[in-house]
């Protein structure tokens, strides 16, 4: 964010977290916004406001005070020997921090506008009481047409569609990616400087390599160029990284990215097996059934020699009263150890 922070006490004893940002300068003029924004915004996964002062030309805020952000719990997993928060630990933060984002992004039936925080990273996410509060919202904004204006946000986690001046309402999820990435293994999947930065969200495909492989297609999506790409949550995101330790594959309705999927699964000769033996009868009935419904035979063309001349369909020369036939071959049963199969490789 743009500003102080300082533990204080109330009145009454509770310790509360205080910002004070500097008003009239463009920064300060963005965090008005965004309170306005957000103010009216409760969830259990976002940190709660409790109230603002203006004094003089200074913003002043008190929010909820946190234990401490999600990177100094990866700092100090790095300490105790890990490349990051350990695994299982760390699904359970995102799970609770994209529960958190998808509140913001989708009002539901409420009548307040879809929101994007615009500036996720291990920094905004705190813990508090070992679960996860999003804060900050020095950047959010509301989406008009599920499009906004984007300024400010933190280059090494901005989206493509930032560094043109857009957010999408699948621009967080992005960010979220790249915060997995960094609380997983110390690293982000883009570096260098701002320029290069923004050439490489726009236009690379990005260096997951610190990831075990079954967790690259998840985040590789998350982090598709195209916001339409993308997951179609920030939930489902989470679960599908939770079900790729387990070998599996949710569907969320839409196609996974090229830069998602090593190859085609094959299909192994049991599933190839029954695919024939349900495909089979199908054929046999469309060409039985093109036999009744054919059109009434004509007499053939005679030639000057009294032999029938052919007719000609497209490039090859037919008999006009050849009748459609079909040709049925056994299958053979490749499946060790399934000799219950042998009566439908047979026919």
């Amino acid at each position: 964010g743009f500003g102080e922070v300082w533990k204080a006490t109330d009145a009454q004893g509770f310790s509360v977290a205080i910002k004070f940002v500097q008003l009239g300068g463009k920064f300060g003029n963005k965090e008005l916004r965004s309170l306005d924004v957000i103010k009216d915004v409760r969830h259990p996964h976002l940190l709660t406001i409790f109230g603002t002062r203006q004094l003089d030309d200074v913003l002043v805020i008190a929010m909820e005070l946190a234990d401490r952000t999600l990177l100094a719990r990866q700092e100090e997993a790095v300490k105790e020997g890990y490349d990051g928060i350990p695994r299982d630990e760390l699904l359970e933060y995102m799970a609770e921090a994209a529960k958190g984002i998808d509140f913001l992004n989708d009002p539901g039936s409420s009548s307040r506008p879809r929101i994007q925080h615009r500036d996720i990273k291990p920094h905004n996410l705190l813990l508090s009481g070992n679960s996860v509060k999003i804060a900050d919202y020095g950047l959010a904004q509301a989406l008009t047409f599920n499009v906004a204006d984007s300024t400010g946000s933190t280059p090494a986690y901005a989206t493509p569609e930032f560094f043109e001046g857009n957010t999408t309402s699948r621009s967080d999820q992005y960010s979220l990616a790249i915060t997995y990435c960094f609380l997983r293994s110390g690293r982000v999947p883009f570096q260098g400087s701002v320029v290069e930065l923004m050439e490489a969200h726009r236009n690379l495909e990005p260096e997951l390599s610190m990831l075990p492989p079954e967790e690259r297609p998840a985040v590789a999506r998350a982090l598709s160029k195209k916001s339409k790409d993308r997951w179609s949550s920030c939930t489902a995101f989470v679960q599908q990284l939770g079900a790729s330790k387990k070998g599996e594959r949710l569907s969320d309705g839409l196609s996974t990215p090229q830069n998602a999927v090593s190859g085609p699964a094959a299909k192994s000769p049991l599933a190839w097996l029954w695919t024939g033996a349900v495909l089979l009868p199908l054929l046999i009935l469309v060409c039985w059934l093109s036999g009744l419904f054919s059109t009434p035979e004509q007499k053939p063309a005679v030639s000057s020699a009294g032999q029938r001349e052919p007719k000609e369909i497209g490039i090859e020369q037919v008999e006009e009263n050849d009748r459609p036939r079909i040709a049925i071959l056994y299958f053979e049963n490749q499946s060790e150890g399934e000799e219950g199969l042998e009566a439908l490789a047979k026919g």
